[in-house]
């Protein structure tokens, strides 16, 4: 007796358009070539993945800590900027 194949359930899907460096989309070529998928599904995993890693940090409740550092990068990165001018 043969197996049915269960089809997974479809989500809704939407189509996004971002801009980005071209040195980044460069990179991401290359590596959708190596790996034999196409960019978007490379970018889709990319994108899933950081997700993942961002309901870990709220989890954890890092998420706050991570906006902290990234608030006193910024900040000094406008210090040094006024240093160096």
């Amino acid at each position: 007796m043969a197996k049915k194949e269960v089809k997974k359930e479809q989500q809704p899907r939407a189509q996004v358009s971002i801009t980005m460096d071209t040195s980044i989309l460069e990179y991401l070529d290359k590596q959708a070539e190596k790996l034999l998928i196409p960019r978007s599904r490379l970018i889709e995993n990319c994108v899933l993945m950081a997700v993942d890693d961002i309901k870990l940090l709220e989890r954890l409740g890092l998420l706050d800590v991570a906006k902290i550092i990234r608030k006193v990068q910024e900040r000094l990165k406008e210090e040094l900027k006024e240093i160096t001018v």
